[in-house]
């Protein structure tokens, strides 16, 4: 069997979304590392996952120290590293401090205009470069202690490193009084990130920083989780928790227009979610995607290409799991509609 490495560098939300393509290729080519932020080891470590803290990797490579690095590569015949690497230095030090290997190198973000899942995106560039048949299901990770369900607990996770990503105080009074009339003991989660901005949140028990064996049996436990984008809402998702994420009204990831030309045709991909509409066309709402289905398209004519509002970018950066949903820029009947769904499941 093939040793492979994966390297990916970047916050707990995206390293949790390439758990995904990193078990496919486990299952696919043979035994895989990933290499993440020391951070999150303990984060992948929930699902089981073999890590590696990548900082050394980093320093090698900022150090241009090649035997550091060709020590550290030696164990893999495989290495992909997601990262951004646009003048090719990167691909170029890494076939030179491991000439056994196969090495390819994968940009960590979706271009403007992606429209597919972000982990279904990478796994077909991985496979295009590994000239490998990308799977028509994307392959969770299994989680070490999976969702049971076992108490009456609304876990709200309302911060997010991006500042735009955060819930607002309206979204989580709503969310915590719908709680409250279901008979849920809601609790909010609360990271470093929170705790040092002071995010408004009204009278609720809270947990504080727990380390992530501890928020995951937590969140395992609980009856569903409500949250931002953002890593805790990821990883409460691929747990297997009736999650639902909330996603603001523009891109939570970088600044994009969302105003862009684009083929009827692209818009046929799976997903699971609602999107409130932005605009009319032909008097109806441009952009608007109803109900929680496998597979969706604009709800409206468009000739072969024409110029339409981008989908919201929850489109791709929508959280997995078996029990997962998500509403972009929600209305307070959406939302309640919403909450009211994923805690049935």
């Amino acid at each position: 069997m093939t040793r492979l490495l994966y390297w990916r560098v970047g916050g707990l939300g995206d390293t949790l979304l390439n758990l995904i393509p990193a078990r496919w290729l486990a299952e696919s080519v043979g035994p895989t590392t990933l290499a993440v932020d020391r951070r999150w080891r303990e984060a992948v470590a929930c699902f089981g996952a073999a890590t590696v803290d990548e900082a050394p990797l980093s320093e090698a490579l900022f150090r241009d120290d090649r035997v550091r690095l060709a020590e550290a590569l030696a164990p893999f015949e495989t290495i992909v590293a997601v990262r951004s690497d646009p003048d090719g230095a990167l691909l170029a030090a890494l076939r030179d401090a491991t000439p056994q290997a196969k090495v390819v190198v994968i940009p960590p973000l979706p271009p403007v205009g992606a429209v597919i899942p972000y982990p279904v995106w990478l796994m077909e560039r991985i496979g295009e470069a590994l000239g490998l048949a990308p799977p028509i299901e994307p392959p969770l990770p299994t989680p070490v202690t999976p969702w049971r369900g076992e108490t009456r607990e609304l876990l709200l996770t309302p911060g997010s490193g991006g500042r735009t990503k955060r819930l607002s105080p309206q979204t989580v009074a709503a969310v915590a009084a719908w709680g409250s009339a279901q008979g849920l003991a809601v609790t909010a989660l609360l990271g470093p990130t929170e705790q040092e901005c002071g995010i408004e949140l009204p009278p609720l028990p809270a947990l504080l920083s727990p380390p992530f064996p501890t928020l995951a049996k937590r969140m395992a436990g609980a009856a569903m989780v409500v949250g931002a984008d953002s890593g805790p809402t990821h990883l409460a998702a691929l747990l297997g928790a009736p999650t639902l994420a909330l996603f603001g009204p523009s891109d939570p990831h970088r600044e994009r227009k969302n105003v862009i030309e684009y083929p009827r045709q692209l818009f046929r991909f799976p997903f699971r979610g609602h999107s409130a509409g932005s605009g009319r066309r032909n008097g109806r709402e441009s952009g608007a995607y109803v109900g929680i289905r496998e597979h969706c398209e604009p709800d409206f004519d468009t000739p072969e290409t024409t110029q339409i509002v981008f989908p919201h970018p929850a489109t791709v950066w929508r959280p997995f799991g078996p029990r997962a949903r998500w509403l972009a820029s929600p209305s307070t009947t959406a939302l309640e509609l919403a909450l009211h769904e994923c805690g049935q499941t």
